[in-house]
């Protein structure tokens, strides 16, 4: 699974989506474009079934994504930073939502940051 965002990073490195370009939609991207993105990929990359959107009742809420292969599942939670982009500022904000994944029973959880600062 970590091999599969590993991928998603290279591509979209090299390959970067209309959303995320100032000239097209970037200054009005929204979570909703990055987290897509991401189900796209992992959906085509994966087992039928494998990827959900918007998956319930997980830690007490919903996340965004949710990638289940051989009885593990890692869910990802996207974001959008304005402001500060920052190592520590990112982990500030979102680390406690990953990490109620795992506390949740959950092994892994994943905060994927669109950054528009």
């Amino acid at each position: 699974m970590t091999e599969c965002l590993a991928q998603f990073v290279r591509r979209s490195i090299n390959l970067i989506p209309p959303y995320r370009r100032e000239a097209d939609a970037g200054a009005g991207a929204a979570e909703a474009d990055l987290q897509d993105e991401i189900y796209d990929f992992v959906k085509y990359a994966y087992p039928v079934g494998a990827a959900g959107y918007e998956p319930q009742k997980v830690a007490g809420g919903r996340a965004d994504i949710s990638l289940s292969v051989h009885g593990e599942t890692l869910y990802i939670e996207c974001k959008k930073e304005l402001a500060d982009a920052s190592r520590q500022a990112l982990q500030d904000a979102y680390a406690a939502q990953a990490g109620s994944y795992s506390a949740a029973d959950h092994p892994l959880g994943v905060v994927a940051v669109l950054d528009l600062t």
